[in-house]
């Protein structure tokens, strides 16, 4: 399977396609828009499902409403929450996914249309905005002890968000074959669809590492010397 930047090396850059690569940068950014925006949304989806499980799990809340309706057997709907839960951690990983994917996209155009820009990092700042972009602008653009320290710090958060849903969904299965037992069917059922999702989640991650080639920073993708690298004539120095 051909990676992201292999398609790039084999697609020939005719001025046919280099006109055609200018439109085809704006529809690589709305895209890149709308997962950053569907990533926000399934945040929120998933913070407010855990909320509700827990507050129906400790008995604070007696009945719950959704889409105008109100449902009063909550116990069903504690059976069933850990499926959504499931789910809206594999609708998350499919944007973290695709974002990724379009984030090399991106960069691998710039490259082919407009080298100068890239190795000055200055197409990091043409990406729309999501969560961790101005600390990758930051690592690249700065390179000193402050900036390391800011993606070192983030390096916690991304591991809380890729594994921490995996273990809160166990988490809650073990809970309710606590309080269901054994053979509960639903609660079955439940559990074989979220190992499901699960398991989508992890082969979604390893097929980004084939298409990415694993590389995460601009100047191993790109395979292209960084002139940023070398202090400039003008004093100023110029990698998620």
């Amino acid at each position: 399977m051909a990676s992201i930047k292999e398609h790039f090396d084999q697609l020939p850059w005719t001025d046919e396609n280099k006109k055609v690569g200018e439109e085809y940068l704006k529809v690589i950014r709305a895209n890149y828009k709308e997962c950053s925006e569907r990533f926000g949304r399934g945040i929120r989806t998933l913070t407010i499902a855990i909320i509700v499980l827990e507050l129906i799990t400790q008995a604070i809340v007696s009945e719950f409403s959704f889409a105008g309706l109100k449902f009063h057997n909550l116990l069903l709907i504690q059976k069933i929450l850990p499926v959504a839960i499931a789910y809206l951690y594999y609708y998350l990983a499919t944007n973290m996914t695709h974002r990724r994917m379009l984030m090399q996209v991106h960069e691998h155009t710039m490259i082919k249309l407009h080298p100068d820009y890239v190795s000055h990092k200055l197409h990091l700042y043409a990406e729309p905005p999501s969560a961790f972009q101005v600390d990758r602008i930051f690592e690249q653009e700065l390179k000193d002890y402050s900036s390391r320290c800011l993606i070192y710090l983030t390096y916690p958060l991304m591991f809380m968000m890729t594994l921490g849903p995996i273990i809160y969904i166990a988490y809650t299965y073990y809970r309710a074959f606590e309080v269901f037992g054994n053979k509960d069917v639903i609660v079955w059922i439940g559990l074989i669809i979220s190992i499901v999702f699960i398991l989508q989640v992890i082969f979604l991650f390893k097929g980004l590492n084939r298409l990415t080639g694993g590389q995460p920073d601009s100047k191993a993708n790109s395979g292209m010397p960084s002139k940023c690298d070398k202090p400039r004539k003008s004093g100023g120095n110029a990698m998620l």
